[in-house]
């Protein structure tokens, strides 16, 4: 079970570190991840459309609507989510270096309909994680957060004039 969502940008290595505390099997077990550009990018493009899946917005609206209820729908469960500035304290196998990450992937499991995370790397066992909504749009909207913070995405513009890329731009790492 997720219990806490850390993220942090590393401007030396040009990363986001991502920290995720869960409770397994009576345990509290550290996820330490870093995530490029090019894992990034992507990575909040599949949350986003996993944000805009759990808004339930009916097809046969228009756009700006369908954006309108989303938005709408996201900045409510952000509200229900305790959000702090400072992480507690990890007390379990934080010192360790972080994994990264050379594939994410997004989706939902079919038998609960829950989001699920999948973080590949290039040693070891891939790292698979389902997740309550409220935890998915704390994720989503701080490594969107973070991702502006270091530069990697532009500020918002408003609704009517916001474009989403599905596809990272060429030359990013």
């Amino acid at each position: 079970m997720l219990r806490e969502i850390s993220i942090g940008y590393d401007p030396v290595e040009d990363r986001i570190q991502l920290r995720l505390l869960c409770h397994e099997q009576g345990n509290d077990v550290n996820h330490r991840l870093a995530l490029t550009r090019r894992i990034s990018l992507p990575l909040r493009a599949g949350l986003q459309d996993l944000v805009r899946q759990s808004a339930e917005a009916p097809g046969t609206l228009p756009p700006p609507v369908q954006e309108a209820l989303v938005a709408g729908h996201h900045q409510a469960r952000l509200e229900q989510t305790e959000i702090r500035r400072k992480p507690t304290q990890p007390s379990v196998g934080d010192e360790t270096a972080p994994r990264l990450v050379l594939r994410a992937v997004c989706g939902v499991r079919r038998r609960d309909k829950h989001p699920v995370l999948r973080f590949e790397f290039q040693q070891g066992e891939p790292l698979t994680m389902a997740f309550g909504e409220r935890s998915l749009h704390a994720l989503a909207a701080s490594l969107e957060n973070r991702m502006r913070m270091a530069g990697w995405i532009p500020e918002s513009k408003p609704p009517s004039d916001r474009v989403v890329a599905s596809t990272p731009p060429p030359g990013l790492h």
